[in-house]
């Protein structure tokens, strides 16, 4: 599951392709057998080998992401929020600039170079095979590990049912909202939530 974790953190932008190639070298290959490892090596050489060959790019993703950080930090400039606040409110504040300046720091991945290493996770069959294997329970704490993913897996409205009765079954209240808030507005029924919060 640690390489299904990985594919889902990368197409969602919470690790660039350094990031993720460091966290490929520190998986515990003992967990593997000699296939696998193979496996996994190769993917190391072949990802080394994109980051290498193909330059990042500042695509329109990361210029939003780039633009609405500069837009928060300026609304936290601005001096007419700070008379009101006391030292509690101004160290919360202080501590959110410092937090977005450090994220606007994260060169994330875009253009060709975002788009090969997608391409490559996508046809590994490893991955798949993991993905393929992954029990709903396991399902739905990959999902609900986010609050709010940009992209999710493709899920029927029975494979979206049979996660809400994982949860529903193990009584996980957090899961089941952020289930329903990773898949919102992607046509998805949430009866079966709204009846169990009821």
């Amino acid at each position: 599951m640690d390489l299904v974790k990985l594919l889902y953190k990368y197409i969602n932008k919470f690790i660039n392709s350094k990031e993720l190639l460091a966290s490929l070298k520190k998986i515990d290959l003992t967990k593997y057998n000699k296939y696998e490892i193979v496996k996994i090596k190769e993917l190391i050489k072949d990802l080394e080998k994109i980051i290498k060959e193909i330059p990042n790019e500042i695509d329109e993703v990361e210029k939003k992401r780039l633009k609405d950080i500069d837009k928060l930090l300026n609304a936290l400039n601005d001096e007419n929020i700070y008379k009101s606040l006391d030292d509690e409110g101004l160290d919360f504040i202080k501590r959110k600039k410092d937090s977005l300046e450090k994220e606007k720091k994260i060169a994330n991945d875009g253009g060709k170079l975002c788009d090969a290493v997608v391409e490559l996770l996508d046809n590994n069959e490893l991955i798949n095979k993991y993905f393929d294997g992954m029990s709903n329970k396991e399902m739905l704490e990959l999902i609900t590990e986010y609050i709010s993913a940009p992209i999710t897996f493709a899920l029927t409205q029975s494979e979206f049912d049979d996660l809400v009765m994982v949860g529903i079954e193990e009584d996980k209240r957090e899961a089941l909202w952020r289930l329903a808030f990773n898949y919102n507005n992607k046509n998805k029924d949430f009866t079966k939530i709204v009846d169990y919060f009821i």
